[in-house]
């Protein structure tokens, strides 16, 4: 089911004057809520610091990524199935979707570019 909700990453709209603190790698979500998935029970997420690939198949939309490429970019970089963070509670959302935001918005930065590829 394709979305069409898109959401602006973070280091695009926050006009703070001091620059964020550069994440540590791997970055390591406690769930508040854990998840139940096929036999296994996830109470973390570990993402690894992004890659190019991790861009493959996801068109540059200048300052919005949309939902269903926001999934799939952290689902790479997380390791888990689309699924598995389609079901996380909106608690556990937040820090997810600010690793994936930061990651596009990083990406489009050094991309010298935006609009579509």
């Amino acid at each position: 089911m394709a979305s069409d909700l898109a959401i602006a990453p973070t280091a695009m709209i926050d006009d703070a004057s001091e620059p964020a603190a550069e994440r540590q790698w791997p970055a390591v979500i406690a769930l508040k809520h854990p998840i139940d998935f096929g036999t296994e029970r996830i109470v973390s997420l570990s993402f690894r610091r992004g890659k190019m690939g991790d861009m493959k198949g996801i068109k540059l939309r200048g300052d919005d990524c949309p939902t269903d490429d926001l999934l799939l970019l952290a689902s790479r970089m997380c390791n888990q199935p689309i699924k598995v963070l389609e079901m996380l509670d909106i608690d556990d959302a937040g820090e997810v979707t600010d690793i994936a935001l930061d990651f596009y918005a990083k990406y489009l930065g050094s991309s010298g570019r935006s609009g579509s590829r």
